[in-house]
């Protein structure tokens, strides 16, 4: 039987749930601006083409694997019922901290709230136990 509270098992489904929303936003937002001119660079008064693009656009389906690894850590837990259930999830925190870290300087803080919605769900404590009086 699993005695896990359930504002646990909603909190780790709502980081799972982040995370498939910053994927998903990587993949179709523009997050690229790129300007080009059809002149030159000598030619002042060539019209400029502003073109944005996305992440996917720009790195190709190589991508997908960085999206993935918070999108499979955060889902890890969901699947695991009863008392591994804490183990694995403190190890998913710290794996998607260190993921925010590594992947700080692009992409790593839109999984902040996910972390966050992670760190809370080990912070719900179980419900203590009543024994029934024979």
């Amino acid at each position: 039987m699993d005695h896990l509270p359930v504002a646990a098992r909603v909190l780790q489904g709502v980081a799972f749930a982040l995370t498939v929303t910053v994927a998903l936003a990587a993949l179709l937002y523009p997050l690229y601006t790129v300007e080009s001119s059809s002149g030159g660079s000598g030619n002042p008064s060539s019209p400029v083409v502003t073109e944005q693009l996305t992440l996917l656009a720009v790195n190709g389906p190589v991508l997908f694997v960085p999206l993935l690894i918070p999108v499979i850590l955060t889902g890890l837990p969901l699947f695991i019922p009863g008392k591994p259930w804490r183990g694995l999830s403190i190890a998913v925190t710290i794996l998607l901290a260190a993921f925010i870290w590594i992947g700080s300087a692009s992409i790593g803080w839109f999984y902040v709230p996910a972390l966050l919605a992670s760190a809370c769900a080990l912070l719900v404590q179980p419900a203590e136990r009543h024994t029934a009086a024979s």
